[in-house]
């Protein structure tokens, strides 16, 4: 009798070590896969602080909060399978001022944006729909360009990682750019089957010119620090959510109307969070 409770238990021991060591060799293929008509609403949430010197003279000390509703319409798949996408912005915005606890509390639309994905994640293109948006869509490009997940063309499993870099030239000289990415786990997120892709990456991300009613920003950088965790649901082929943590350590050179050249530093530390809400498949 005890050895056939012996025999039974050392079995059952076998096919838990082997379906383990099977669920350790799971391999998917990660890619975009978006249809004309396909919908995807997220809810970001962006939590954190911005401090903006000049000199010792303390321009902004704010505390910001801003919950958006974002809107992924895919409006065509071109032959190449680079889909088309309309991002729409609802956000609401509230900042306490921690200099005199003034608080502004407001709910405004964005202009959209037009985005072009390959399947791989390639960020081909952004457009803005409105000329007040093309600096902010710069920023963004340069942003995941550096530090979105480009999907490798082979199958991947946990433990696998991948890097990208690129060298940004900047007037005091070149700098790297640099993330990287490791394959964590697999989970069930949210009602999907998705691949969890954890990130580091070190950003470096030029700024355009623009010009305000009291200033031209004629130039800067942003040195950014970005940590986060992506769920992708490997079998639909898009994002179920992406957590964030970024700092900034920014520069920017402004001209004051008076004529005056001011150097502006900029720090800013955030928490981000953009978890899918709904999905339409057509």
């Amino acid at each position: 009798m005890k050895t056939v409770r012996l025999t039974t238990l050392l079995g059952l021991l076998l096919v838990t070590l082997t379906i383990g060591c099977e669920l350790g060799k799971k391999r998917v293929t990660i890619r975009y896969k978006l249809k004309p008509d396909m919908k995807l609403e997220y809810q970001q949430t962006s939590k954190g602080s911005v401090l903006v010197l000049a000199g010792d003279s303390v321009l902004r000390d704010a505390y910001n909060d801003i919950n958006t509703t974002l809107t992924w319409t895919v409006k065509d798949v071109a032959a190449d399978q680079t889909a088309e996408i309309v991002e729409s912005r609802l956000h609401h915005y509230r900042s306490l001022d921690r200099r005199d606890s003034s608080l502004i509390d407001t709910i405004k639309p964005a202009d959209d944006l037009i985005l072009f994905i390959k399947p791989n994640g390639k960020l081909v293109d952004i457009i803005p729909a409105a000329e007040e948006m093309r600096g902010l869509a710069s920023y963004l490009q340069k942003y995941f360009e550096q530090g979105a997940p480009l999907f490798p063309e082979n199958d991947v499993e946990q433990g696998y990682t991948w890097s990208q870099s690129s060298t940004v030239v900047l007037p005091d000289g070149p700098i790297e750019a640099s993330t990287r990415f490791t394959i964590k786990s697999f989970a069930r997120h949210h009602g999907y089957d998705c691949v969890v892709i954890a990130y580091e990456g070190n950003l470096v991300i030029p700024l355009e010119p623009n010009e305000k009613e009291e200033y031209k920003t004629v130039d800067g950088v942003d040195l950014v620090e970005s940590t986060g965790h992506q769920y992708f649901a490997y079998k639909e082929g898009f994002i179920v959510e992406n957590l964030e943590r970024y700092v900034v350590d920014g520069t920017r050179r402004r001209v004051y109307s008076s004529g005056d050249t001011v150097l502006v530093k900029v720090s800013v530390e955030y928490d981000f969070d953009q978890l899918l809400q709904s999905a339409v498949i057509p």
